[in-house]
């Protein structure tokens, strides 16, 4: 029988390991996704973050069997969120400059929803 702070403990890495599951469905969606040539840098840059932020997670799954592995992880997740401003202001930048416009049914609509009007 686990107590409630065990319990408790147990609901938060559930969500972390949900969390970097998402994270590396990302990756393998956008290594499917082809990126025309002046997307290339763009497109490596987003497999990079979510992968390294995936990693990251990965390290903070373990807070209560390795501590200072989970410190790591989280100096990586921050440095890593530390970078996603500037992934989104060149993605909407380079989809300015090649006035590409995304439908509701397209891959890349969700980003221009949710991110482009808050950078």
């Amino acid at each position: 029988i686990l107590s409630d702070e065990e319990n408790e403990q147990s609901d938060k890495i559930k969500e972390l390991k949900t969390n970097r599951l998402l994270y590396e469905k990302t990756v393998r969606d956008l290594i499917l996704l082809s990126a025309p040539s002046n997307y290339k840098n763009i497109h490596i840059d987003f497999l990079n973050f979510f992968n390294n932020t995936a990693q990251a997670v990965s390290k903070m799954e373990e807070i209560y069997s390795d501590p200072a592995k989970a410190v790591i992880g989280v100096k990586e997740y921050s440095a890593e969120a530390e970078k996603t401003a500037t992934l989104f202001k060149n993605f909407k930048n380079q989809t300015i400059k090649d006035k590409i416009k995304f439908s509701p049914n397209e891959d890349g609509y969700i980003l221009v929803r949710d991110y482009f009007s808050k950078i």
